[in-house]
């Protein structure tokens, strides 16, 4: 039923097959502006931000060296956990709001520098009518490993709820962590909004860290109600 890379799924995307992927159908019906924006920041224990791409891919950064990463050519809108997320090339004109407080860590001089990059490769769509299908790519730099932990969620009355149980990744030390991953459509049992939901989760120094949840650009399918 769930699936992210492995053996005995389906291969990760090249880099071309990303390159080349196709926007879901419903993308062009909002403009970046317009397009639902946000992160779940509830358990994340570092700085961040997120940006919302003009493709309507989103990228997040966190991690103390957060702001060594310049700000995407293609962001259209930015949000912050504080000012020390702010890239150290500036906003460029970008508008920017300020999310959450900013976060107090005591850490030695070495793991004040490290930085993680998760980018989503496309929105979450329905593959061969059979799955509900996203992907991501997260790039660590000055982290001892990481792993990536991932859910779909489906629309109700009182806000998203889950449509899969939250998945656990396994731990890569390798800068790059990339993966697709899958739910099964079950299909019938209702029409809702679907969406992928992705959280990284680096240990620099044995002391694990989360950044933020962030999810994927919604499609609208009859996949059922999946665990909730």
């Amino acid at each position: 039923m769930l699936s992210a890379g492995g053996a005995d799924a389906r291969p990760n995307p090249t880099a071309q097959e990303v390159a080349d992927k196709a926007a879901p159908n419903d993308v062009s019906a909002e403009t970046p502006e317009e397009q639902e924006f946000s992160v779940d920041a509830s358990t994340s224990t570092e700085t961040w931000r997120a940006e919302l791409n003009e493709d309507h891919s989103v990228r997040v950064i966190f991690g103390p060296g957060s702001s060594k990463v310049d700000l995407g050519a293609k962001a259209a809108r930015v949000l912050v956990s504080d000012a020390s997320a702010i890239p150290a090339n500036g906003m460029r004109g970008k508008p920017v709001r300020l999310n959450s407080r900013p976060l107090a860590t005591t850490r030695s001089a070495a793991a004040l520098s490290w930085y993680c990059v998760v980018n989503s490769g496309w929105s979450t769509d329905v593959y061969q009518g059979n799955n509900l299908r996203t992907y991501y790519s997260v790039d660590c730099v000055g982290v001892d490993y990481h792993r990536v932990d991932w859910q779909f969620q489906r629309s109700s009355w009182s806000g998203y709820r889950s449509y899969t149980n939250w998945q656990q990744g396994g731990n890569v030390s390798a800068v790059n962590n990339s993966s697709y991953i899958y739910a099964y459509c079950s299909g019938g049992g209702g029409t809702y909004d679907y969406r992928g939901a992705v959280q990284s989760s680096p240990v620099v120094g044995g002391q694990r860290s989360f950044g933020p949840i962030y999810v994927t650009y919604k499609v609208r399918t009859t996949c059922g109600t999946g665990v909730s």
